[in-house]
């Protein structure tokens, strides 16, 4: 099951978790996961996000 942020008045689908300690250059995560955006807690964990993109949609009849 994804799990969802809420940040900056947006939704974000956590990509991935990587801990500060496992990393050389925190600056190179959102390009190695092509992520929207990378957040950091308190805790010293990355988050690797992506946007989620907020649609709407309507069935359409198939008749002819």
């Amino acid at each position: 099951m994804p799990e969802f942020i809420d940040f900056d008045d947006k939704k974000w689908v956590v990509r991935a978790k990587v801990e500060e300690h496992r990393i050389d250059d925190h600056t190179k995560l959102k390009e190695m996961y092509g992520a929207d955006l990378v957040l950091k807690n308190r805790q010293g964990i990355f988050f690797i996000l992506d946007k989620v993109i907020d649609a709407e949609f309507e069935e359409l009849d198939n008749e002819e």
